[in-house]
């Protein structure tokens, strides 16, 4: 029996082999490092996002009750009143609405003058109360 030996030798394809296998072991590290560079720009940009989404949200959640604009100075037929500590729209418009009428539309018309969007007041604020429209 005759046996053909290639033109290389072992150790020349062992080398073969092991070149190959670092050759593919270099790729893989390279691929490791780029996917890591990109985890990392993955990573800044969420952060990025997330950073914004927390400003914006607390600039929204940070308002005025205000609408921006002062009321008009009371006229003849309204009356100027200064808050105390304790006074509600609801008291206000008890203590200077007539016998009977509906407290609910006074306090609306009170909101509506006085371009208020919620009904919390601060003592020393100045609430105009439209006497002559109830």
């Amino acid at each position: 029996m005759i046996i053909k030996v290639n033109d290389m030798s072992y150790r020349s394809l062992y080398k073969e082999q092991n070149n190959k296998r670092t050759h593919i072991h270099s790729k893989s590290v390279t691929a490791g490092r780029t996917s890591l560079r990109l985890s990392w720009k993955v990573g800044r940009l969420l952060a990025a996002l997330i950073l914004i989404i927390i400003i914006v949200t607390g600039f929204t959640l940070v308002h005025s009750n205000a609408l921006g604009t002062h009321a008009e100075p009371a006229q003849p037929n309204e009356l100027a009143v200064t808050v105390s500590t304790g006074d509600t729209l609801w008291s206000l418009a008890q203590s200077h609405a007539p016998e009977g009428a509906d407290i609910r539309q006074i306090v609306y018309l009170m909101k509506k003058r006085n371009l208020l969007t919620d009904s919390n007041l601060q003592p020393g604020d100045q609430i105009i109360i439209p006497v002559e429209s109830f």
